[in-house]
């Protein structure tokens, strides 16, 4: 049987960090996986570097409208997936 895993990754001003982050998580040796994303209304610019240049190695890509802190973000990554496994 194969397992799906869901991998989710909060963000709140990573403009430095998401693009390396996100390459590792991509070629992560795991066949069946999804990556979700969840932009905490960061003001730097990593929202824009995400959508703009990152979002097709994005499964889903959750764009909050206000900063909701981490618990908040991880929960509606949790909410949002639908892998048998998920990893934070």
């Amino acid at each position: 049987m194969t397992y799906k895993l869901s991998i989710i990754i909060h963000c709140f001003n990573e403009v430095t960090t998401i693009e390396e982050l996100l390459q590792k998580v991509v070629n992560a040796p795991v066949e069946n996986k999804e990556i979700i994303v969840i932009d905490d209304c960061s003001t730097d610019g990593t929202r824009e570097l995400i959508y703009n240049k990152l979002k097709g190695s994005i499964d889903n890509l959750i764009l909050l409208k206000t900063n909701r802190g981490k618990g908040a973000a991880l929960r509606c990554g949790i909410e949002n997936a639908s892998g048998d496994y998920i990893i934070i």
